[in-house]
Parts: C-alpha cells; sequence; structure tokens
C-alpha cells in the first residue's frame, strides 16, 4: 500500500463497502498436454519435447530439480495450439517423463486424456474480496483498502504467488488512488492447485474494483460513467 489510508477514511464524505466473489475457472485446450523424454547416455544428454510458454525458465527448473547442469539439458517448444495461461509451466510429468527415460534407457512419451486434464490442469481465479472506498461528495476516491483471501488448491505450483500479486498491484486501475492498501492471503485448499489463466491477477482486479465504482456511483446517485470519468489518470499524468 502507500498513502495515508487512516486519514482518508476519516475525512471521507461516504464509505462504500462490498463483498465479492470471483468463481473457479480453467482452460480446455483441444489438445491436452503431452511431453517426451528422451536421454541419450553416450552424449549424456537429456531432451524434453512438448508445450511450454517459458522454455528458458522450464529448462532451468528442470536442471536444478535433476541436479544436472544446463548444457546437458534441450527442451523443445512445439506450436499446438493455445496454452490459455494453463499449459506450458512445469508440471510433475514433465519431470517425471525424464527421470523415466534416464532408468529405463529409452524415450518415454506420456499424454494425458481429458479427465485427467480437468483434474490436474492449473485452476484460477477463486477469490473472496473485503473492499471499501473513501470518497467525497463528488464520487472522487480518497482511498481504496481491500482484504481478500485466494484459493490456491491442494499446493502452490511453479507461479509461486504470481496471480495474487499480480492481482494486489493491478486493483488501483486506470483511476487516481490517493491512498491504497491491499492484503492478500493464499489459503491451501483440498482442490486442484490454481495458476496463471488468462489475463492472471488483472481479471480478478478489474471485476472487483469496476463493481466497486459502480456502487459509488449508486451509492451517490450519479451516472456510473461520470464517476469513472472523475477518477481517471488524466492524460496528462
Amino acid at each position: 500500500g502507500y498513502g495515508d489510508i487512516e486519514a482518508a477514511f476519516a475525512s471521507a464524505h461516504k464509505v462504500v463497502e462490498l463483498e465479492l466473489s470471483v468463481g473457479r475457472h480453467s482452460g480446455v485446450p483441444m489438445e491436452t498436454r503431452g511431453a517426451i523424454g528422451r536421454y541419450d547416455a553416450a552424449a549424456d544428454m537429456l531432451e524434453l519435447h512438448g508445450a511450454a510458454k517459458v522454455p528458458h525458465k522450464n529448462r532451468e527448473l528442470l536442471a536444478r530439480m535433476l541436479g544436472r547442469s544446463l548444457s546437458s539439458i534441450n527442451l523443445y517448444a512445439y506450436h499446438v495450439g493455445g496454452g490459455f495461461g494453463i499449459r506450458g509451466e512445469i508440471y510433475p510429468e514433465d519431470i517425471l517423463v525424464l527421470v523415466a527415460a534416464m532408468r529405463l534407457g529409452h524415450p518415454v512419451k506420456w499424454i494425458e486424456d481429458r479427465y485427467e486434464h480437468l483434474m490436474t490442469a492449473n485452476h484460477s481465479r477463486q477469490q473472496r474480496h473485503k473492499i471499501r472506498a473513501a470518497i467525497d461528495a463528488d464520487g472522487r476516491i480518497l482511498g481504496i483498502e481491500d482484504e481478500f483471501f485466494h484459493d490456491q488448491g491442494a499446493y502452490v505450483r511453479t507461479h509461486g504467488a504470481t496471480v495474487p500479486d499480480i492481482g494486489s498491484a493491478m486493483l488501483p486501475g486506470p483511476y487516481v488512488v490517493p491512498a491504497f492498501r491491499i492484503r492478500g492471503h493464499i489459503r491451501i485448499t483440498n482442490k486442484t492447485p490454481a495458476g496463471t489463466y488468462r489475463a492472471p491477477g488483472r481479471y480478478e482486479s478489474t471485476f472487483v474494483r469496476e463493481r466497486l465504482i459502480d456502487a459509488i456511483a449508486d451509492r451517490l446517485g450519479l451516472d456510473r460513467i461520470d464517476v469513472r470519468r472523475v477518477n481517471f489518470i488524466d492524460p496528462t499524468d
């Protein structure tokens, strides 16, 4: 956060409070995930063939987890349709096909079926926000405070806290917010792990922020577009 949030609420003409929830989403690409692991024992080289939106990062992660040098792993990323955010990060199977290839001495291919995809590919979005805004009589925002709970699922995947982090940073959006404070809680639950999916964090924070702007307009009896115009960052800024 930044600014004097306590002063903003102490001087407010009105305080608008909302509790909002975003449902759990996931991506369902036409092609499910798949990977081929190959080990060339003579050259001591590992190869991973599959979909990867961040091939260099994945290669670094594989080298670290397998205790190998970067120069002993090649990653081949193919054009296989949309990733939607959920496909292309490191998944357990990407590591296991390489381990199996080394142990068995021949290439190993793994392709998930649709049922497996629905159960194990990254979910995203599920959050509950308790947000409030301090406003003046014209609907101008003096400060915003938000506390949210992010349903992470059973464990944290390779994206770490990227989704709640981006959501926290993006919540003020295109508006002038003189004082801001946000606190996010990551909750581990018995669901499929959550990750990045289609504008991670931006979707959730935009939904929450724009519902708040609508509520400010309704509370003051003002036009919703006018309230947005009065709060927009000026082009000269």
